[in-house]
């Protein structure tokens, strides 16, 4: 439902796997107190409220407030942020179950994390990342390193350690200096990434089949080109190459395990999938659809919500190519988006 002036509701899209399921929030009327988490599939013509269907299964806590859908990991485990009465944030983890569009999905189980048990001194959890496998990285309330790498299908955590940003299958967490793996523990030294790169790094939580020979892709947070990118092969770093040019003074968003990047520059999409010799092609030149698909997207306003953690990039799909959501600016309201790959004819 919209608002009174019959306009849509404001969402966004943070998220979405190779299957076209994408999770996000909507804010009723554009107002951000009243937003709610939601999960869209590509079978349904309409968003699904988390915390309504959330909040059926008898582990949901009652009274508590599901904001945010931020991470879909593999089959349709999705976390993100959920608010206590107190208004404390914590971070969820629930596995849906979908057997089809005639009915909406089910909850197989609920949870959210409770690092008190850790010796946090509150129970509040603010997600950062979470692998494709379902390990979610977060952050807690407490004195020194306050890192956690939760499964939450277990229940099980290891940490604390120090401030990392992203996750991926091989238990790999990196932040701007450093590459961290999680198997190392209790024996960790983390490994420095190399200064080449401007120290101003974060590594995109992509996956590789191969766990622990791909450890990431490095990227520079000031956008400037694939010489800022790279992995980790064997302890070792090796720059991914020749250099992708073309994104100058931009944001690199999100990259999967094709190795294909997306990213933002001057309101704009680039998608990096196959030459590096052309570099990034603007999304706008590649998107496709009925003509009132095509006039929809041509009178967006660019992209509407900046943050480069609010524009996702899956894994490859059967066309060998990675589905793209996020927001866009449409008549002044913010309208989530899913870009789903198709062969050229």
């Amino acid at each position: 439902t919209g608002p009174a002036d019959g306009a849509p509701d404001p969402s966004r899209l943070y998220d979405v796997d190779a299957n076209g399921v994408a999770v996000g929030q909507v804010l009723p009327d554009g107002v951000s107190a009243n937003r709610f988490g939601v999960v869209s599939f590509p079978d349904r013509s309409e968003m699904i409220d988390l915390e309504a269907l959330c909040s059926t299964h008898p582990d949901y806590p009652a009274g508590w407030r599901l904001t945010f859908g931020y991470r879909i990991s593999d089959n349709l485990l999705i976390s993100g942020d959920l608010y206590d009465p107190s208004g404390v944030l914590h971070t969820f983890a629930t596995q849906l179950i979908d057997d089809g569009p005639a009915a909406d999905p089910t909850v197989a189980w609920f949870r959210h994390f409770r690092s008190t048990t850790y010796g946090a001194t509150s129970d509040y959890g603010y997600l950062r990342d979470a692998s494709e496998a379902g390990e979610l990285l977060l952050q807690v309330e407490m004195d020194g390193p306050n890192s956690f790498l939760w499964d939450p299908v277990t229940d099980e955590a290891i940490g604390p350690f120090g401030y990392y940003f992203e996750v991926n299958n091989a238990r790999q967490m990196i932040n701007r200096d450093e590459l961290y793996d999680a198997d190392q523990l209790p024996d960790l030294t983390p490994q420095p990434l190399p200064n080449t790169i401007d120290n101003r790094t974060e590594g995109d939580a992509w996956d590789n089949s191969e766990a622990g020979t791909v450890a990431g892709v490095i990227r520079n947070l000031k956008g400037q080109g694939a010489e800022s990118l790279g992995r980790i092969v064997n302890g070792s770093w090796q720059a991914v190459g020749p250099s992708v040019s073309g994104m100058l003074h931009s944001a690199v968003c999100s990259i999967n395990d094709a190795e294909q990047i997306l990213g933002v520059s001057g309101g704009r999409l680039g998608f990096y999938f196959d030459d590096p010799t052309v570099g990034y092609r603007w999304v706008d030149d590649l998107v496709a659809g009925t003509t009132a698909d095509l006039a929809l997207w041509d009178s967006a306003e660019g992209i509407g919500f900046t943050s480069t953690a609010g524009i996702s990039l899956s894994d490859a799909d059967s066309t060998g190519y990675g589905t793209i959501c996020g927001a866009r600016t449409v008549d002044g309201v913010e309208r989530g988006f899913i870009l789903t790959p198709v062969l050229a004819p």
